[in-house]
């Protein structure tokens, strides 16, 4: 490949490269969340992405594990995926289909309606997160660089990242989004899951980032 130029060599991961350098920051290692059979202890599972029933075959444990999951428990399933998967036919309650590579703008769209309905948990950002609002930046940050900033359009792109703006750019209706919220922001415990697919393309540790920042738990599969 050297000698047609143009190409790069392998660095990190060559399966789930993105994923791989966003989770350190939110867990401190990468694989560090729980298994896909802890689905069955939440009243709501959403998949961004993730096709275990396709491309968990070898092996087959967490094909099993997600078909054992679904049969045994009242577990509502949604997948979030531009194609209709096996998981969303087999498995899934719900399909939503979403344009490929914007899972991060739908993100972006959830919390801002989390945060214009006061669904976020404060408590936890304020506890635990860095850089989510102006008063816990690190210390000489720039003013307006924190991510509500970002959401509410006051960051260097000046775009509120409104559910109207989010439905625009993914494809998914405006009233659909607003409905993932509340009822993603109102599960307890809701069960959040990212496939690689989503991360495999330019820039896409913000996929991985912003995935984890959606409004509840996410763990990579």
């Amino acid at each position: 490949m050297n000698t047609w130029g143009g190409d790069l060599d392998r660095y990190s991961d060559y399966s789930p490269t993105e994923i791989a350098q966003a989770y350190p920051y939110f867990y401190g290692s990468f694989l560090a969340s729980n298994s896909l059979d802890d689905a069955a202890n939440a009243q709501l599972q959403v998949m961004f992405g993730n096709n275990p029933l396709e491309t968990r075959m070898s092996g087959g444990d967490q094909l099993f594990v997600s078909l054992e999951t679904h049969t045994d428990g009242d577990l509502h399933t949604i997948v979030i995926d531009p194609r209709y998967s096996e998981m969303a036919a087999v498995l899934g309650d719900e399909w939503v289909p979403i344009r490929p590579g914007t899972d991060a703008a739908l993100v972006a769209g959830m919390i801002h309606v989390l945060l214009d309905e006061g669904l976020q948990d404060q408590e936890f950002l304020d506890r635990f997160c860095i850089g989510f609002d102006e008063d816990h930046l690190p210390e000489g940050a720039p003013g307006n660089s924190c991510h509500r900033a970002y959401l509410e359009g006051r960051g260097a792109d000046g775009i509120e990242k409104t559910p109207e703006w989010a439905a625009e750019t993914t494809g998914i209706l405006t009233n659909r989004i607003r409905d993932l919220t509340r009822r993603i922001a109102t599960a307890k415990p809701c069960a959040i899951t990212q496939g690689w697919g989503p991360q495999r393309h330019t820039k896409s540790e913000n996929e991985a980032r912003a995935l984890s920042r959606s409004p509840r738990h996410s763990t990579p599969n």
